[in-house]
């Protein structure tokens, strides 16, 4: 029977998701925007310009709108234009395999075993340190399911990343001391509207640079960091309205 509680149908994807990626790409084959093209369902217009203003944030196009260099270089890469940044930049700084191992890590869900805080060894405070550590920590023992439970990954999620993370990274090999701070340098480029400032410690909140204010995941590598960069941010029901919730994220430094 029909579930009166269920919609019918689901919106058309196009209407549903970011669309940066598909602007990115339209541009690269030569198109100037969504309009180029006739569409079954049109890219809602404020989508639409939400996508143009993150390109030019990140520099992939110009103020007309018109494909960059790195816009092009971010064309390469099947990701959505805020990772294809950080690769372009960490091209640059010779942490590409660094932010390899980040934007693979980035494309999936349930990479880690169990709640708390992520291990890590370095002394950087930093998701992305944690995770690159250990998909090199589960590598390191050709992804057997013991030695990825110390690390704290599901080695069946933990060897797919890998392999992502080999064809995203080419043939760029490990950058070597201070290669995991420049990695956090590439992904503050892609991120730079998700730098936050810590308001208190108590309770993990943190105000944006737009000026929002929201919380750090407890189980961030990053907490108790002054000045964070996040990669995710979820908004959900709270008693006061949207609470705001950051992860995977980064320590960085003025």
């Amino acid at each position: 029977r029909e579930n009166p509680g269920r919609l019918r149908a689901l919106a058309p994807e196009i209407l549903r998701l970011d669309v940066s990626e598909a602007l990115l790409t339209l541009k690269a084959c030569g198109f100037a925007d969504f309009g180029a093209l006739d569409w079954l369902d049109l890219p809602d217009a404020t989508a639409a310009a939400r996508a143009e203003d993150l390109l030019r944030e990140l520099g992939a196009a110009d103020a007309r709108g018109a494909l960059t260099a790195d816009g092009r270089a971010m064309a390469h890469y099947p990701l959505h234009p805020r990772y294809s940044r950080m690769l372009v930049e960490a091209g640059r700084l010779g942490c590409a395999y660094e932010c390899a191992l980040i934007a693979a890590a980035a494309q999936g869900r349930g990479l880690w075993l169990a709640e708390g805080k992520r291990p890590h060894g370095s002394d950087l405070r930093s998701d992305l340190a944690a995770v690159i550590e250990a998909l090199e920590a589960c590598a390191s023992e050709d992804f057997e399911p013991y030695a990825c439970q110390r690390a704290g990954l599901k080695h069946a999620a933990a060897r797919e990343t890998w392999r992502t993370a080999k064809r995203l990274a080419g043939s760029a090999a490990a950058g070597g001391a201070g290669a995991l701070a420049l990695a956090s340098k590439c992904f503050l480029r892609a991120f730079p509207d998700r730098v936050a400032v810590r308001l208190s410690a108590h309770g993990g909140r943190y105000r944006l640079a737009g000026g929002k204010s929201a919380k750090l995941d407890p189980k961030s590598a990053a907490a108790d960091a002054e000045l964070i960069c996040a990669g995710e941010a979820l908004e959900s029901p709270g008693r006061g309205g949207a609470e705001l919730t950051l992860s995977f994220a980064a320590e960085v430094r003025e």
